[in-house]
């Protein structure tokens, strides 16, 4: 779930399932706030493939020759491809992959996308002490989306954007209400558990 900022400089916190290129540029220029969202790991390059001013190394510790240029979705990448399947020198020197790559045989072997256009992820400040800190309080968030989820925050039954506006905040004053009066009766174990405290509550 996503803890959104509330002026600029803030952080919108979610996990890495938020981590895309539209919600991160989104967050950065509609929000004008600071995503604080780990790396997805699909979109974290295999550590196994080395580059180093524009030398591209496969698995193998080998050069890998650069096949083109590629566009997808408005970013370009320059392909570099098995060097054993698509260098003569290598394919007489090498009847299999070093690496036992898996797709040595399947898809003529392994290949590689280095990005030319900018990405948004640069932007952001992955690993500081100040990035750590505020990922951290994803859990503070979490622990309340459960107790909303008590009272049909995640599905509510009215339709429209006003209608869904009042709905959520009428789900925030509820929990609360409940956290409250919890502590005023000294129930102080039933502050986080909208169920506990009224377990006689029904919602469709």
């Amino acid at each position: 779930m996503l803890r959104p900022g509330k002026s600029p400089g803030s952080g919108d916190i979610g996990d890495a399932n938020y981590d895309t290129e539209e919600i991160l540029s989104y967050i950065f220029s509609v929000m004008k706030a600071e995503p604080v969202i780990p790396r997805n790991r699909r979109y974290v390059p295999t550590a196994s493939f080395t580059v180093k001013k524009g030398t591209v190394t496969c698995p193998a510790n080998l050069e890998m020759p650069r096949s083109g240029k590629m566009t997808v979705k408005g970013r370009t990448y320059v392909q570099y491809i098995c060097p054993i399947h698509w260098r003569k020198k290598y394919g007489r020197q090498y009847l299999l992959c070093p690496a036992a790559h898996p797709k040595f045989l399947s898809q003529k072997g392994c290949n590689y996308l280095l990005r030319l256009t900018p990405t948004v992820r640069d932007q952001i400040a992955y690993g500081t002490r100040r990035f750590k800190l505020l990922y951290n309080q994803r859990t503070s968030v979490e622990r309340i989306f459960s107790r909303l989820l008590a009272i049909s925050m995640q599905r509510p039954s009215v339709i429209g954007s006003a209608a869904t506006q009042n709905h959520c905040t009428i789900a925030h004053i509820t929990v609360l209400l409940v956290a409250l009066t919890a502590h005023r009766l000294g129930q102080e174990d039933k502050i986080r558990y909208v169920k506990s405290f009224l377990p006689n509550l029904r919602l469709k």
